[in-house]
C-alpha cells in the first residue's frame, strides 16, 4: 500500500462552496493590523484512479463514492492579517463496500462474502501573500504542504467459519506552491479559484 500511494492520484472534478462563515475581506488602514478568522463547509465531487504496485489499474468514480459513503467531512479555515493569510483545508473520507461471490475452491463453488474499507484524509497547510488586489478581486501567492494518508481494511469470508482479514496504510508529505483568490460578484456571491503543484514523496501532485 505503502508504495502505491506513491502513485495515487485524487483528482477533485466538481466544487461546490457553501461558506458557514463569511469569506475574509480585506482590511486598510488600523484594521489591516487586526487578525480575522473565517470557516467554511464544502463539498467536494471526487474521484480516486492510479496503479498500484502491482500493475493494476484503480478507478473509483464520484458515483460509487457517493454510493458506499459510510462518513465525510470537508472543510477549511483561514486566519488573515493584512496582506497574509494563513490557511488549513481538511478532506476525510470514509468509503465501506461488500460484494457476494462465488469462488472455485478446490474445484468446488463455495460461497464469498468480500467486505472493502478504505478511509482516506487529505490536509492542505500552508500561507498566502497578497500580491494584487482591486474593489473586487484579490489575488495570492501561496506555498505550504500537503498530507495525504490512505487506510484499507480487506475482509473475506468464504464460509464455514473461514475467514481472513488484511489491513495496510501509507502516507505521503508533498511540498507546494500556487496561486489562491476570490472575486466578488455581488454583495451576497463571490467565486473562489485555486491552484497548486508540487512533489515530495509523490512524483506529483
Amino acid at each position: 500500500m505503502t508504495n502505491d500511494l506513491r502513485h495515487m492520484a485524487l483528482g477533485l472534478i466538481l466544487a461546490f462552496g457553501l461558506a458557514a462563515v463569511p469569506p475574509v475581506t480585506v482590511a486598510s488602514g488600523p484594521e489591516a493590523d487586526r487578525w480575522e478568522f473565517a470557516g467554511e463547509v464544502f463539498l467536494w465531487g471526487a474521484s480516486i484512479g492510479g496503479t498500484s504496485s502491482a500493475g493494476d489499474d484503480v478507478d473509483i468514480s464520484f458515483g460509487d463514492l457517493i454510493d458506499n459513503l459510510d462518513f465525510a467531512f470537508m472543510g477549511k479555515l483561514a486566519a488573515r492579517r493584512d496582506r497574509w493569510t494563513l490557511f488549513a483545508d481538511l478532506v476525510y473520507l470514509d468509503v465501506e463496500d461488500g460484494v457476494n461471490t462465488t469462488a472455485n475452491i478446490v474445484g468446488r463453488p463455495v460461497k464469498t462474502d468480500i467486505e472493502v474499507q478504505l478511509k482516506g484524509f487529505t490536509s492542505t497547510l500552508g500561507g498566502a501573500y497578497r500580491i494584487w488586489e482591486t474593489g473586487s478581486t484579490d489575488l495570492s501567492l501561496l506555498a505550504g504542504a500537503r498530507y495525504l494518508r490512505l487506510e484499507t481494511d480487506l475482509d473475506i469470508d468464504i464460509g464455514s467459519g473461514i475467514s481472513q482479514e488484511y489491513s495496510d496504510s501509507g502516507h505521503v508529505w508533498d511540498g507546494i506552491v500556487g496561486l489562491r483568490g476570490k472575486t466578488d460578484l455581488s454583495d451576497k456571491w463571490y467565486v473562489h479559484y485555486y491552484v497548486d503543484v508540487g512533489t515530495g514523496d509523490s512524483d506529483l501532485t
